[in-house]
């Protein structure tokens, strides 16, 4: 629970700047390529920050730097109400995106040291829904506290919750159960054969090749379903707004049950955590590749969310294979390593690539071309569920 709320803040504080882009161009005389700037500089600093950061936690601790990542995001969160121009608002973005940096790899170590592996994709699946309550609660905040309080107001008062959360974390008891041998502390990692394991093992890439296009996928429908309510369905901006936010629920909510589905089959599949996921997205890409090349216009919404019903599906599950397959005493870090690759080829490139394509063909067609990239993503992923059982039997050798 405690981790939910984590990775509610962590979004929160993360995507409250988006609405308060207006205010903001207005207060400090800002270019559009300035905000984009603004609302992408967390990107900029995690592909950056996360292995080396995912080294300290593997080598002194979960608990400690999480904590000091939170304290680092919030407190980065609350400056940004009190600079005077672009430079230092950036710089309190960036730093945000150290924060953030940290958190992912570290949480995630947490987890796998918690809960065993028939528990563990639920888990990881309550704590990333956080993400999607995050970004909806961040739009609807930024908008509401900007509009009676002020930009300013806005980020502050979102990063206050944090205070709270950061010292909860200290009261974190560190589980260390699953190192080999009586629980000792972790020797150290040697680097080289870790880094080749991590990009020879056949499930592992496949892992790594399929989640970042699926989140190439869900990052870019997420950015930009707004606009294609506004400028295909001609919806006024604001109910295009709480449409867009529902559907974000809906995608938490897709999160959360989905590691409760993969924990159920993986009694009895022992590598369900992989060939559900798979069904999961093809379900997702299926529905937005027909309903933007394929079904009538005004059916787009209808198929939007019945694509949406298990678009996050995959992220517990994914996290859970992930960490099974990696060495006990460097989960932080080989959860590092797919983070730096999704911020790459996912959430920075994603947006722009779709629209790339909609200024060539229209945002129809380019939503619909992210689909098909997430059904090619599924197959990837379904190709991973047949050598997964083979490299869980290595995962240890290292």
């Amino acid at each position: 629970v405690l981790f939910f709320f984590l990775t509610l803040s962590n979004f929160l504080v993360r995507r409250v700047i988006i609405p308060l882009f207006p205010a903001i161009k207005a207060a400090l005389g800002l270019s559009d390529m300035e905000l984009g700037f603004l609302g992408g500089a967390v990107n900029l600093t995690i592909p950056i920050f996360v292995f080396p950061v995912a080294l300290l936690i593997d080598k002194y601790g979960r608990k400690n730097i999480i904590s000091a990542m939170a304290a680092v995001w919030t407190t980065c969160s609350m400056l940004g109400s009190i600079v005077t121009g672009f430079w230092p608002l950036f710089f309190t973005r960036l730093g945000l995106g150290v924060g953030e940096a940290g958190y992912g790899p570290g949480s995630n170590a947490v987890i796998a040291d918690y809960f065993p592996k028939s528990k563990r994709s639920t888990a990881m699946g309550i704590m990333n829904a956080g993400s999607s309550f995050g970004v909806v609660l961040g739009l609807l905040l930024g908008g509401m506290i900007s509009q009676r309080w002020g930009w300013e107001k806005a980020l502050l008062l979102v990063a206050l919750p944090g205070i709270l959360l950061t010292v909860l974390t200290f009261f974190i008891k560190e589980k260390r159960n699953n190192l080999p041998g009586s629980g000792a502390a972790p020797a150290k990692i040697p680097m080289d054969k870790f880094l080749k394991k991590m990009f020879t093992t056949p499930t592992l890439l496949l892992i790594y090749a399929g989640t970042s296009l699926f989140v190439l996928f869900v990052a870019s429908v997420n950015t930009w379903n707004t606009t294609l309510f506004v400028r295909v369905h001609k919806i006024p901006l604001q109910q295009a707004v709480l449409y867009a936010s529902g559907i974000l629920v809906i995608s938490g909510i897709s999160g959360l049950y989905g590691g409760v589905v993969v924990d159920f089959f993986r009694k009895r599949i022992k590598s369900a955590p992989l060939l559900l996921t798979s069904f999961f997205m093809l379900w997702s890409g299926i529905f937005y590749a027909v309903g933007f090349f394929v079904a009538p216009q005004s059916q787009q919404l209808v198929f939007i969310i019945i694509a949406t019903a298990t678009i996050s599906c995959f992220s517990g599950p994914i996290y859970a294979a992930l960490l099974e397959l990696s060495p006990a005493r460097a989960k932080a870090t080989a959860t590092s390593l797919i983070i730096i690759i999704q911020n790459i080829l996912g959430l920075a490139l994603g947006p722009i690539l779709t629209g790339f394509l909609s200024d060539k063909f229209g945002l129809e067609h380019a939503i619909g071309v992210m689909g098909c990239i997430g059904i090619f993503a599924a197959l990837l992923i379904f190709a991973a569920s047949f050598t997964f059982v083979k490299d869980l039997e290595t995962s240890e050798c290292l």
